[in-house]
């Protein structure tokens, strides 16, 4: 594991990637990571599989976190800004520490950068999924229409490609799908430099934006958004030991 190689540093992004973890002994571990306001909105989650999700994101988050901060992990105070994201209460060296999360099937994404607003999103691949429905229902006209003049062979992918780059954007900007997948648009076909074409929800600061298009397991579609250009990725996995 390259805990010991995790760092912080101007202009890169730590995206860090485990798997959602079923050992009771793991999951005992990460638990005893989490506050006990974490602790008890969790007693309170009906099902054992959501359950354990939330415990492996806030669990595997604190973790990271207390990594790059050299800090310990249950030590860090959380809280949800005023658009609902979650964020550290305080600033570390003087910097905003940044990070999002996602998880999907048995995967679990993380991204933590240096003053720069950041969003990421895994799906899995899931097979028969009604995507066509999807899309048409809820992407803008022009990525619909740039999907459907695609190759058939290429159309499920460019869905899970233009699926990710968007609800990573949303979640960067923070409200979530709240804000409208209809309300701008990225491009679409998964084999080029993917990039924020249009947005109503912040008129003319395209360019501001960075999509990273991330492929963390065969089966699995994932995206980064980031404010910023230039900007560095480094990759990991970790184990949830």
């Amino acid at each position: 594991m390259p805990w010991e190689q995790l760092r912080l540093e101007p202009g890169c992004v730590e995206i860090c990637c485990t798997t959602i973890s079923t050992d009771p002994s793991q999951l005992e571990a990460l638990t005893a990571l989490l506050s006990a306001e974490e602790q008890q909105r969790l007693a309170r989650v009906g099902s054992a599989h959501k359950r354990r999700e939330s415990i492996c994101s806030r669990g595997m988050l604190r973790r990271l976190l207390g990594s790059l901060l050299s800090q310990p992990p249950q030590s860090l105070e959380l809280v949800n800004d005023i658009k609902r994201k979650p964020v550290l209460a305080r600033r570390w060296q003087g910097h905003q520490i940044e990070f999002n999360l996602s998880h999907s099937g048995g995967l679990l994404l993380i991204a933590v950068a240096l003053d720069l607003p950041i969003g990421i999103d895994v799906e899995q691949i899931r097979p028969n999924r009604p995507w066509q429905r999807i899309a048409r229902r809820f992407f803008s006209a022009g990525e619909y229409a740039a999907i459907e003049m695609l190759p058939a062979a290429q159309r499920e992918r460019a869905f899970y490609t233009c699926w990710c780059r968007k609800e990573a954007y949303l979640k960067a900007l923070g409200g979530g799908l709240s804000l409208g997948l209809g309300n701008f648009q990225v491009s679409v076909e998964p084999d080029r430099p993917p990039r924020l074409i249009a947005s109503s929800l912040e008129p003319g600061s395209p360019e501001r934006w960075s999509l990273k298009d991330l492929r963390p397991e065969t089966g699995y579609q994932a995206a980064l958004a980031v404010a910023g250009e230039e900007i560095y990725l480094r990759e990991w996995r970790l184990d949830p030991t």
